[in-house]
């Protein structure tokens, strides 16, 4: 079908008109849309449609429109409008509508690229660095909720980046000298500021500054201290200062000494992994204090946030965080005090508009992923990140970071949904926050984002009407239209009909979010095959993209009929769904990765209104 150029994929081209029905039989209607992404062969216009004056809904060509009066009837609201200033659509593309049906209108206004190179070449980049299979394989996002606080002017924009390094992390897993120079290096050559801790035995610190030379006379670390914390630093000692902040000299590459200016020399007996190794026999019985490190970065963080776009801070640990209490000897009592510890550091971080991101690699006794999750949302949203097996080296670690320090500080976006009388807007699955009665906040915009709609019908008629808009904001300005889809939905009380017109690589797509709102054990953490027994293996076969049997199709598609809504509403995300969710997208192909998003539900409230649509 040809919407899927203009970034929607749909589930089902009619929808049942009877409600007695859908409430027995499941979801009536769904949709994958993803608002951002590159999209070709569609009709483009030089500015965006006009709004319908009543419902905010926009001009699209299934609208009638009355030459003489010159005026347009909005298909939402059914009301009319000024038509003195629609936009024409260039002849060259007209021919394009041929390949549609004839009740559908795709995608009449996307952003142009004239004058917005500078966007286009970010977009291009992050688009470029996301699509790392590793990353889409590994990267969890189970929270994305960053609060809008506006936009600063330009030149008062500045970012900051604290990556925490545990120190636990082995020479088999990670080479410890070479994250600290990848982690670092891909954030300054953005033009961010960037300071690295390591955790472990002790919590220190390097700041790599942004845009910073340091001379002769002034140390690495006082220019840390400086730049961080210069109220605190002030009555602090020399050797108070060197003891407490200075970087490990056995855990930190020589070049990325030589970069901060140290007259450190390198060490020619022994080998830097020699040097790890050494080090981490003596540490193995050391406590690892998450919370502490993370306090002594919140700690650190700027005192005028004003200036500051973006404050991010990113843990990189191989285990479960420890915490100093005695008596916690039971596990559920220990999961517990340091899932309250982590939620309250969390909180710390949100009234400092600072987000909590977390990366585990080679947990092999677990790694706390509630205490984390708790940390993550209530940090404002942060990014939560799980690797059993397969990042063993460097060069993985590199594309992840470098994913981080593009996509960590991407603009914000928004999309809105609207629907004609007939139809009702139930939830949305997909990370983003509520902004309104038809709006949802997006933290950041990449192509590859996507979300799951899902609408019920309230009265019965013979087709209804959906338009999706996307909106993004550009550094230093309001929110620009960036694309328009209206498309005419008909309706059917058969439910034969109903299910041959859903498509099955969205209905697995679909089928995998419904699926993955279920408990599961821990064990789905270790086992590679564990996605078979979260999801239907005609569901794993369409996402593997090895499908080809009807069979196969028709049992996804009807499983995906049979489902109840109540299963999807009123749920809230429990802490093995995560780890279901992970290890689904570890077996999941790439190109349908990118679209198994976060499974958090968002229960539309009801307003007043709901009823103006």
């Amino acid at each position: 079908m040809e919407l899927r150029r203009a970034g929607v994929e749909l589930s089902s081209g009619v929808v049942l008109k009877d409600p007695g029905q859908q409430q027995q039989t499941g979801l009536p209607y769904g949709l994958i849309w993803t608002p951002f992404n590159a999209v070709d062969d569609i009709n483009l216009t030089s500015q965006p449609p006009p709004k319908c004056a009543t419902c905010q809904g926009l001009y699209s060509r299934l609208c009638q429109v009355d030459r003489v009066t010159m005026l347009w009837k909005c298909v939402l609201c059914g009301l009319l409008n000024d038509a003195r200033h629609i936009p024409t659509i260039p002849r060259d593309n007209e021919g394009n509508t041929a390949r549609m049906t004839s009740d559908v209108d795709v995608a009449e206004y996307i952003l142009p690229s004239e004058g917005n190179s500078n966007v286009d070449s970010r977009y291009s980049l992050m688009v470029q660095k996301s699509r790392t299979r590793i990353v889409l394989r590994w990267l969890l996002r189970i929270v994305q909720l960053i609060p809008h606080t506006g936009v600063l002017p330009v030149e008062k924009q500045l970012d900051r980046l604290i990556f925490i390094i545990d120190e636990h992390i082995g020479i088999d897993e990670i080479e410890m000298a070479k994250i600290a120079e990848i982690a670092t290096s891909a954030a300054i050559e953005r033009g961010y500021e960037v300071a690295l801790m390591l955790f472990g035995e002790a919590t220190s610190l390097v700041d790599f500054g942004h845009a910073r030379e340091n001379s002769d006379e002034e140390s690495p670390v006082q220019i840390i201290l400086d730049v961080l914390a210069p109220e605190e630093v002030a009555q602090m000692s020399v050797s108070e200062k060197d003891s407490y902040f200075s970087a490990d000299v056995d855990l930190v590459s020589d070049s990325v000494w030589s970069a901060l200016g140290s007259k450190q020399e390198a060490r020619e007996e022994t080998t830097a992994k020699e040097r790890i190794r050494n080090r981490r026999k003596r540490r193995q019985k050391r406590e690892r204090r998450l919370d502490i490190a993370l306090e002594i970065a919140l700690e650190l963080l700027p005192k005028d946030l004003s200036d500051y776009s973006t404050l991010r801070v990113a843990t990189l640990l191989s285990g479960r965080p420890s915490l100093g209490v005695e008596g916690l000897d039971d596990e559920e009592e220990f999961e517990m005090a340091l899932t309250s510890t982590m939620r309250k550091i969390g909180k710390q971080a949100a009234s400092m508009r600072t987000v909590l991101d977390f990366f585990c690699f080679a947990a092999i006794h677990g790694f706390a992923a509630s205490a984390l999750l708790a940390a993550a949302v209530a940090s404002g949203g942060g990014i939560v990140l799980s690797a059993m097996h397969g990042l063993s080296s460097h060069e993985h670690v590199s594309s992840v970071f470098r994913f981080i320090s593009v996509r960590a500080f991407a603009t914000g976006g928004r999309i809105e949904a609207r629907s004609s009388n007939e139809l009702e807007l139930q939830h949305v699955i997909g990370p983003a926050v509520e902004g309104g009665a038809y709006s949802f906040e997006v933290p950041s915009v990449e192509r590859e984002i996507g979300f799951a709609l899902f609408y019920e019908v309230v009265r019965c008629v013979e087709s209804c009407f959906i338009q999706l808009v996307s909106e993004r904001r550009d550094v230093g300005s309001e929110f620009v239209t960036v694309r328009c889809i209206t498309f005419k939905v008909g309706n059917s009380t058969l439910e034969d009909v109903y299910t041959r017109s859903i498509r099955p690589v969205v209905a697995a797509t679909m089928l995998a979010k419904r699926s993955l709102l279920k408990s599961f054990g821990a064990s789905a953490l270790t086992r590679k095959n564990a996605a078979e027994s979260i999801v239907d293996a005609a569901a794993i076969s369409l996402i593997d993209g090895s499908i080809g049997s009807t069979a196969a199709a028709k049992a996804i598609v009807r499983c995906l009929y049979d489902l109840r809504r109540g299963v999807l509403l009123g749920r809230q995300l429990h802490k093995d769904d995560a780890i279901c969710l992970r290890a689904l997208l570890c077996n999941a192909e790439p190109s349908l990765a990118a679209k198994l998003i976060t499974p958090r539900l968002l229960k539309l409230k009801k307003s007043s209104t709901n009823h103006e649509r």
